[in-house]
């Protein structure tokens, strides 16, 4: 116990050293900018573009930095999605590596390892889903954060909506029937269960992580929830179901969609959403 504490105190001051750092750095860096002649003309020139991108920089103001960055991030890994949709539409080498990492998979395939990821891909299958889905939404309910759980509504069926969208768009078919250990109907691309696991679990994660108090708490969280989205992933081309390809573009466009969704939900207490719905006992995780 002595050293979770003490490991709990070290990531405390290390998280506020950071901080200061990061603070002095900024500071000093928007002051040389503020100096700068050719920035002092071109703000003259135009004030207008000036005063927009100055809000979305702050860190005070509504749909600031770090909205900012949130929608730069989400916007940038769904550019890396669209190329992974060209490499599937030309066949490129990261789509030709599908079948290699397939025999791969496919030649060490264990029994005890593949009853294993047959239970851990149900925690993908839209049923099980929905029933995640409604008890952690009753839990966000009962607790009085009735946004979360807005949010985690939205995220999950806006996760299932691009994935059957690019799946019918796309119509990349499954591995061949002789490489899969159980009966998908669907399309290939992206992988379902991959969107739906970064955004679902993601999401949970991200929740009970801001509600954390103690550094080997919030660390726990992340390692569990990321666990379970790689793992998820993982038994699709394990089971044979899915290519490589699939399950990397759908965590791609699956943490796009999250990073986008906690973007704003992260501003809606800023602009006077409903920011009072905080439950300290939840807080004191």
């Amino acid at each position: 116990m002595e050293f979770i504490a003490e490991f709990n105190n070290f990531c405390e001051y290390s998280t506020i050293s950071m901080k200061a750092i990061i603070k002095s750095f900024r500071e000093s860096f928007a002051e040389s900018l503020s100096r700068n002649e050719y920035v002092i003309k071109y703000k003259e020139k135009y004030p207008a573009f000036f005063t927009f991108l100055k809000k979305r920089l702050s860190f005070s103001q509504p749909y600031g930095f770090y909205f900012s960055a949130g929608v730069i991030a989400s916007s940038w890994l769904f550019i890396i999605f669209l190329g992974l949709i060209q490499d599937v539409v030309s066949k490129e080498a990261f789509v030709q590596a599908d079948l290699r990492i397939m025999n791969l998979v496919t030649g060490l395939r264990v029994l005890w390892v593949a009853k294993f990821f047959l239970w851990v891909t149900y925690l993908g299958d839209m049923p099980v889903v929905l029933g995640i889905t409604l008890m952690a939404g009753l839990v966000l309910v009962s607790l009085n954060e009735r946004r979360m759980a807005r949010f985690l509504v939205l995220g999950v069926s806006g996760g299932a909506v691009i994935a059957t969208v690019f799946k019918l768009l796309l119509r990349r078919a499954r591995p061949d029937i002789g490489f899969s250990m159980i009966h998908e109907s669907s399309y290939s691309f992206p992988s379902g269960h991959a969107v739906i696991s970064m955004v679902l679990f993601g999401m949970l994660g991200y929740f009970v992580f801001r509600k954390c108090r103690k550094w080997w708490q919030k660390i726990l969280v992340t390692v569990l929830a990321m666990l379970i989205i790689v793992m998820v992933g993982f038994s699709r081309i394990y089971l044979g179901v899915h290519w490589a390809s699939d399950v990397v573009a759908g965590w791609v466009i699956g943490l796009s969609w999250l990073i986008l969704l906690l973007a704003f939900f992260e501003q809606a207490p800023l602009v006077g959403s409903n920011s009072k719905g905080s439950n300290p006992q939840f807080q004191g995780l």
